[in-house]
């Protein structure tokens, strides 16, 4: 459970503060958001462990790029909804 919570709260943290960058990049931040997602995925190939198995390796590559997506469409949703201004 405590693991679960510190997941919640580091991914609460990711939200907020991609959200500021994004406000702090005026208007150019759904362009720095959408290149920062581009630039993550693609460095995948580095997060993964080497000596796995090829379907592991997929398998591994699938959920961060997954979860990238998942993060930054979770962030993209709230900008979405946040009024001008705030």
């Amino acid at each position: 459970m405590e693991k679960g919570l510190w997941l919640f709260v580091a991914q609460d943290i990711i939200f907020r503060t991609l959200i500021e960058l994004h406000q702090l990049k005026g208007e150019e931040g759904d362009k720095w958001l959408s290149d920062f997602e581009a630039e993550l995925i693609r460095d995948t190939k580095d997060l993964v462990p080497q000596g796995l198995g090829m379907e592991d390796e997929i398998a591994g590559y699938e959920s961060m790029i997954g979860y990238i997506q998942y993060l930054f469409g979770g962030v993209r949703r709230k900008i979405a909804k946040k009024p001008e201004g705030q």
